[in-house]
Parts: C-alpha cells; sequence; structure tokens
C-alpha cells in the first residue's frame, strides 16, 4: 500500500498530519487512544471474497466484544459494528 504524509494546518490553526494512502473509502480519522489494526491477507488462500472477508472481520471484533461482556452485532446492509445503535468499530479494505 503506498502511503504519502504531509502536515496541514486546522481552521484553528493546529497542525495535524495527513497519511494519504491508496484503499477504499474517501476519510478516516484516528483518533488519539482508538485501537487501529490493518491485517494483510492473501484472499487466494481463503475466499477470493471481499464481502465475505469484511464479514469475517466483523464476526472477530464481535467475538472479542462478546468475550469482554460487549454485546454487538451488525447492522443489515452496513460495514462495521455497533453497540446500541452506536458504531464501535469502522471496517475498511483495500485489494490487489
Amino acid at each position: 500500500m503506498l502511503s504519502s504524509e504531509v502536515e496541514e494546518e486546522g481552521e484553528d490553526g493546529a497542525r495535524f498530519q495527513v497519511h494519504r494512502v491508496q484503499r477504499g473509502g474517501k476519510v478516516t480519522y484516528h483518533c488519539p487512544g482508538q485501537l487501529v489494526g490493518y491485517p494483510i491477507v492473501d484472499l487466494a488462500r481463503h475466499q477470493q471474497d471481499i464481502d465475505w472477508y469484511l464479514r469475517s472481520i466483523e464476526n472477530v471484533l464481535i467475538s472479542v466484544l462478546d468475550s469482554y461482556g460487549v454485546k454487538a452485532g451488525t447492522i443489515d446492509g452496513l460495514t462495521g459494528v455497533w453497540v446500541d445503535g452506536k458504531k464501535i468499530a469502522a471496517v475498511g479494505v483495500g485489494a490487489s
């Protein structure tokens, strides 16, 4: 995955880093303290199906949350994991 980094300034004068990458989605903001994972998987060794891969990641996240006593689930037609109608995990992938 190619990435480039630039520093920009917000309207309030605050400086922040912007990393431009080649993947799906338009904008992603990673907040301080947020857990971020970037698994690298050869789908040729599994199922060559992005939808299957997204659902698999969601299921892993739901299982991990359940192990901490947090009841989470998905919403039909949307990607990600929710708790009480609030999104707790976003999922985005790039494929080549």
